[in-house]
C-alpha cells in the first residue's frame, strides 16, 4: 500500500526529527521548552488556547509548559519542533 510506505526523504527527516529531539535531552544547551514555546506564541500571536487547539491539547497543558511546571511529551516535542521549524524560530539551545 502507497499511502503507508515511506520515501527516503520522509526517512531522512524523522531522522532528523529524532536526532533534535535527542540533542534536546542531552541538558548541554541553555534554552527551555517554556521559553521557546512563549516566544512561538508570540511570533504567532496567540493564546495558549489557541496553541492547544493547534497541537490538540489543552490550554492548562500548554499554561503548565510555559510555568515550567512540566514538559511537553515527545509527541508533542515534535508538533512544537514542526510549528518552530515553519515559523522559522531556532530551535538551538534547547534543553
Amino acid at each position: 500500500d502507497s499511502s503507508t510506505s515511506r520515501g527516503l526523504g520522509d526517512v531522512y527527516k524523522r531522522q532528523i526529527i529524532i536526532s533534535i529531539i535527542c540533542n534536546l535531552h542531552s541538558g548541554g544547551l541553555n534554552m527551555k521548552w517554556s521559553d521557546k514555546i512563549k516566544e512561538l506564541r508570540n511570533k504567532l500571536f496567540i493564546t495558549q488556547a489557541e496553541l492547544g487547539e493547534m497541537l490538540g491539547t489543552s490550554f492548562s497543558t500548554v499554561n503548565r509548559w510555559e510555568q515550567d511546571l512540566h514538559e511537553p511529551t515527545m509527541k508533542m516535542k515534535r508538533k512544537l519542533s514542526d510549528l518552530f521549524k515553519k515559523n522559522d524560530i531556532d530551535m538551538e539551545g534547547l534543553k
